[in-house]
């Protein structure tokens, strides 16, 4: 989330793990808040929890309060500042539960009348959320591969040399009864 700029304590903000929710969200502690400042549109999109998202900037003359649910979006813009809290309505069960949030790239809505600097902007929003959405994940599963099959041939490596082991001890143990310990006729 390269397009953020994080108030709470570094503890407070973390990927989470890959059983507990989809890839690509981000986990929020509880009474924690983040603040997001996008260079490039982009969607807020609530995984699992409650936000109070406080929303300011280009369209807003005063801030707008967001209550954001499991599934909501909200759409953000350059120039925008939200502040993002994880929230449970007090006694509820969730009160002190995390929230799991993901931020994504949007590509802007062009209007017929926009000038061609607004278009080659947005083409160079466009590109940029390609880079991030597909190309920067796909860059990580290569990695990931790479380091998984390199782990296996280890692996393999490793259970050859065991193997090997166990034939030469078993040879020497065989030797060692057939010198040192005849049969008994």
């Amino acid at each position: 989330m390269p397009s953020h700029a994080v108030t709470a304590s570094p503890t407070s903000v973390s990927p989470t793990g890959p059983a507990t929710l989809p890839p690509g969200c981000w986990q929020l502690q509880a009474h924690r808040a983040l603040s997001l400042r996008p260079h490039w549109p982009g969607v807020l999109e609530i995984a699992q929890g409650r936000a109070w998202v406080t929303l300011t900037g280009t369209a807003q003359a005063t801030p707008a309060d967001h209550v954001l649910h499991a599934g909501d979006r909200l759409s953000l813009w350059p120039g925008q500042h939200a502040v993002v809290e994880a929230w449970g309505l007090p006694g509820a069960a969730d009160c002190a539960a995390a929230l799991a949030f993901r931020w994504d790239c949007a590509a802007p809505v062009a209007s017929p009348a926009a000038s061609a600097p607004g278009r080659a902007e947005g083409a160079a929003a466009v590109a940029v959320c390609w880079d991030r959405a597909v190309v920067q994940p796909l860059r990580d599963l290569r990695l990931a591969l790479r380091q998984g099959g390199h782990a296996v041939v280890g692996a393999a490596a490793d259970a050859a040399r065991a193997v090997a082991r166990l034939v030469l001890g078993l040879a020497r143990f065989a030797a060692y009864r057939l010198v040192c310990c005849p049969a008994n006729t």
